[in-house]
C-alpha cells in the first residue's frame, strides 16, 4: 500500500487498495498505470496516475491536480518522492516551458484546444524514448539492414 504525501507541483501521492490491471491507460478511469523506477535507478514500484475531478477535497479551482498512487510501498523517501516525481513531471511534460509550448500552439490551432490536444505523452526518461524510437519506429530499416547483413 502507498502513504498520503503532497507536493510544491499539486501532485498527491494517496494511499489506495492495490488493482490488478494492465500497465496503460485504463480509458474508463482516465488512469494511467505503468512502473516508475526510485531514486536508486534499480528497484521499480507499480504507479497509477489519474487527474482528480474539479470536487476533490484538495482542489484548488486554479490548479490541475494528479493523484499519483505507488503501491506496493509502506513507505516513500524524499529522494525516492522527487525520482517519482520527475518521472511524471517528464512523461506529462508538466513545466513552464512545456505549458507555453502548448499555449502557444493551441492559441495557433483553436480546434486543437477545444479536442484537448497539444501534448505529447513521453517515457519517464530519455533512455525508454530512444529505446522504444529504434525499436519501433525504424522496424522496417532493422529488417532491410538485418537481411542486408545475412547475404
Amino acid at each position: 500500500m502507498g502513504r498520503n504525501y503532497q507536493s510544491d507541483w499539486s501532485v498527491e501521492i494517496e494511499k489506495e487498495r492495490i488493482r490488478d490491471v494492465d500497465w496503460e491507460k485504463e480509458a474508463s478511469t482516465k488512469t494511467l498505470y505503468r512502473p516508475l523506477r526510485l531514486s536508486d535507478s534499480i528497484t521499480s514500484v507499480s504507479v497509477s496516475i489519474q487527474s482528480s475531478s474539479p470536487n476533490h477535497p484538495n482542489q484548488n479551482p486554479d490548479l490541475d491536480l494528479l493523484i499519483i498512487t505507488v503501491h506496493d510501498l509502506d513507505s516513500l523517501t524524499s529522494p525516492d518522492r522527487q525520482a517519482i516525481l520527475d518521472q511524471v513531471r517528464r512523461m506529462l511534460r508538466i513545466s513552464e516551458r512545456d505549458e507555453r509550448e502548448v499555449h502557444q500552439f493551441q492559441e495557433k490551432h483553436p480546434e486543437a484546444k477545444k479536442s484537448g490536444f497539444g501534448r505529447l505523452f513521453r517515457s519517464p526518461s530519455l533512455f525508454e524514448d530512444a529505446v522504444k524510437s529504434i525499436l519501433l519506429c525504424n522496424s522496417e530499416w532493422l529488417k532491410r539492414s538485418a537481411s542486408f547483413k545475412l547475404n
